[in-house]
This record gives C-alpha cells, sequence and structure tokens, in this order.
C-alpha cells in the first residue's frame, strides 16, 4: 500500500466521522432516537424490557444496553443524549468503509473510491446521523463476518461476528445457510450455526422464562412498516386517488408478501447450493446482495433504514450499480422523511410543499426504488443461472 494512498484513506475516515458527529451534535429526537430516550427511561426506573417497553423496542436485548449507557452518560455530561446514542454507529458505519478498503486490499489492489463510496454515501449518512437508526451496528458485524469467511478464511470467528449482528437485529439470520452452503464438512456446519445461534438464544432466555409472551409480540411477533416498495406504493397511490383503502386486499397482500420472499428465499438457496455442489464459484458478496434485493423486492413491511442493508455487498459485487442505487435509495428516502417525518430531515415540522404533493413524490420514489431493486435482482438471478464468471465480484 503506497503511502499516498493511506493517507488518503486516512484523511477520508476523518472526514467521514467529522461529518457524521457534527450533524448528530446538532440534529434533534424525534421517532426512534426519542423511542430509546424513553426505553432507557423506562429501565432506569425499574421497567422491564419487552413487557414494559411495547411498541418501543422490537430488537434483540443488547441495544438496550447502549440506551441506558448513552442516557447515563448525557446525564454526567455536557455531551448530548443523541451524540452518545449514536457513537457506536457513527464507529460502526465509518468500520464499514475499512472492511470495504481491506477486502479490496486482499483480493485486488486497495480501492479509497470504493471506500469512499459508503464513507460519504448520503443514505448511510441520513440514516445514522439524521434518522439515528443503529442499523449500521449490524452491518458493520455482518460485513466483518463476510470478511473473515471470504477473506480471512477464518470461519469459526466469522460465525462469532454473525453472531453480534444476529444480537443487534436479528435480519442477518437468514444469511445463515450462505455461509454453511460453502462450508465441506457438517462437523463445520454444525459448529458454525451453533456460535451463531445459541449465544443469542441463551441471551433471550431469561426474557422469554419471565414474560415469553411480550418477547414474541414486540421480537418475534415484528413486522417492520410499510414505507417503502411496492405496498407502500400501492397504499399511497390508493388515498392520492381513491380517497381510502381497500382494507381486505391490504390484509391480502400483507399476508401473501411473506410468503413470496419466502418461496423467493429458499429458491435462490437451492440455486445456491446447486452452484456450489458443482463446484460453480459463487461470490459471498453477491449472494448477500441478491438474498437482500430479494427482500426489498417482496417483503412488504420495508422501515427506511433498511435500504442502506445492502449497500456494503453491492459496492463490493457491483459498484456502478451501487451508485444508481444510491441515488434510487436516497430519493426514495428524502420523499418518504419529507411526507411522514419532516423533522428527521428539516429538524422541524415544516410543511415544504402541499401534503398532496409530497404524497405524490413519496409515491414516485418508493416506486421508483423498487423497481430498481427489482430490475437489479432479475439482473443478479440470471447471472447466477448463467456462467460463473458474472457473479464474481469486481473492484474497477
Amino acid at each position: 500500500m503506497s503511502k499516498s494512498k493511506l493517507t488518503q484513506f486516512i484523511s477520508l475516515l476523518i472526514l467521514a466521522v467529522a461529518v457524521r458527529l457534527i450533524i448528530s451534535w446538532s440534529w434533534v429526537e424525534v421517532a426512534d432516537t426519542a423511542n430509546y430516550r424513553r426505553v432507557a427511561e423506562t429501565l432506569a426506573q425499574g421497567g422491564q424490557l419487552y413487557r414494559d417497553t411495547a411498541g418501543l423496542y422490537p430488537y434483540p436485548p443488547p441495544w438496550a444496553g447502549v440506551e441506558i449507557g448513552a442516557l447515563w452518560l448525557s446525564q454526567h455530561t455536557e455531551v448530548p443524549f443523541l451524540v452518545w446514542v449514536e457513537l457506536l454507529p457513527i464507529l460502526a458505519d465509518v468500520g464499514i468503509a475499512c472492511l470495504i478498503y481491506r477486502t479490496t486490499s486482499a483480493l485486488s489492489t486497495p480501492s479509497v473510491w470504493l471506500a469512499a463510496t459508503y464513507a460519504l454515501n448520503p443514505l448511510s449518512i441520513i440514516v445514522t446521523s439524521m434518522h439515528g437508526q443503529f442499523d449500521a451496528l449490524m452491518i458493520f458485524f455482518l460485513m466483518l463476518s463476510y470478511y473473515l469467511f471470504e477473506v480471512k478464511h477464518q470461519h469459526y470467528l466469522a460465525a462469532a461476528s454473525l453472531m453480534v449482528a444476529v444480537a443487534a437485529k436479528s435480519i442477518p439470520i437468514i444469511m445463515l445457510p450462505l455461509f454453511l452452503a460453502r462450508l465441506s464438512s457438517t462437523r463445520s456446519k454444525i459448529v458454525f450455526a451453533s456460535i451463531t445461534m445459541v449465544p443469542v438464544a441463551i441471551m433471550l432466555l431469561p426474557f422469554l422464562v419471565t414474560d415469553s409472551s411480550s418477547v414474541v409480540r414486540e421480537l418475534f411477533g415484528y413486522r417492520g412498516f410499510a414505507d417503502h416498495g411496492w405496498l407502500a406504493a400501492a397504499v399511497q397511490s390508493f388515498l392520492l386517488w381513491v380517497g381510502h383503502l381497500p382494507t381486505n386486499l391490504v390484509n391480502f397482500s400483507l399476508g401473501l408478501s411473506p410468503v413470496a420472499f419466502v418461496l423467493f428465499y429458499f429458491l435462490y438457496l437451492a440455486l445456491e447450493r446447486s452452484r456450489l455442489a458443482r463446484g460453480l464459484e459463487s461470490s459471498l458478496a453477491f449472494s448477500i446482495t441478491t438474498v437482500f434485493l430479494g427482500f426489498y423486492v417482496f417483503y412488504p413491511g420495508l422501515s427506511t433504514q433498511y435500504l442502506v442493508w445492502v449497500l456494503p455487498f453491492m459496492i463490493l459485487s457491483a459498484p456502478r450499480a451501487a451508485v444508481g442505487y444510491t441515488v434510487l435509495a436516497v430519493t426514495a428516502a428524502l420523499a418518504f422523511y419529507s411526507f411522514r417525518w419532516p423533522e428527521i430531515i428539516y429538524r422541524a415540522e415544516v410543511p415544504v410543499a402541499p401534503e398532496t404533493t409530497l404524497r405524490a413524490l413519496y409515491i414516485f420514489g418508493t416506486a421508483a426504488w423498487w423497481l430498481g431493486c427489482s430490475w437489479l435482482l432479475g439482473r443478479n438471478v440470471v447471472a447466477a443461472f448463467k456462467n460463473a464468471k458474472e457473479a464474481r465480484p469486481t473492484y474497477g
């Protein structure tokens, strides 16, 4: 690694951290970040997680510790609660850029440009420092698991990292079969799966014993919100042009869409196992990207922070597509926030345009993003059926 490239990379990291911290320090607690404070205050007063945080906390237990710690630090320092609660996600966000750089360094030539594509990406900055969601923690450990598995070939350390990702937010569990399919022996598959799942199960056990119904309702029963994707576009279109919702159709769609995703998921896993069994190359970053795209296309409960999940893996497997994806995702996110949560973007509830106009822009933004995801998913699935070279990562 040349000295000039290293200097560029370090300067990039400093800039990425500074931008996120400046925004965090000057922003407001609203929506999810306001919920973080409510949960922390409830637990600090002796409340029980899940039972006394209904509707506020649909995550595995560890994040609650961050919320409590942020509340305590804000009470004992001059630093706002928002900065403390966003600090770990901010560091994880920049850590993802580091992992992209390390991956390109190991597999080809180090690319500061690819690292910058994430480090200065407006979507990741919006989600982490404005919206204040902590998905960057989950993505970082999923990305670290990928790096340890694919680049370093340290499979059990990769399993431990995947476990931490699942403990942050449960969605990375759907990537477990992609890792297992690349292990050769039954024993290694069992050990990998155990390292990933058993600690999380043990962590949840006390809460299940104490109040299983609350855990099932708040954690396992959580289905997200239809803020993006085809269902969001359909619902808002009905409200804009018809004035009311066909409730039966919406309920039917909510029930059918998860089934459609599960069907796609298992079909893709079968295709993946078939390719690997025939000795064909299949990039793990490409496969993770494809599964996330399938989730976006078929699953109805898509919150705005979900849009950033696929980004680092797409940067590795299809960097040019990642740029186009960023444009669509940022457009969809800004349209949603302007319509539903203007405080997240403008720091105040301001009428930036008439409601009808904002709703129309929201429909356009989320529909364009969903169509883009559908096109990318179709392209990936076709590539998976064709020559193995088309499923290899590229870092150009």
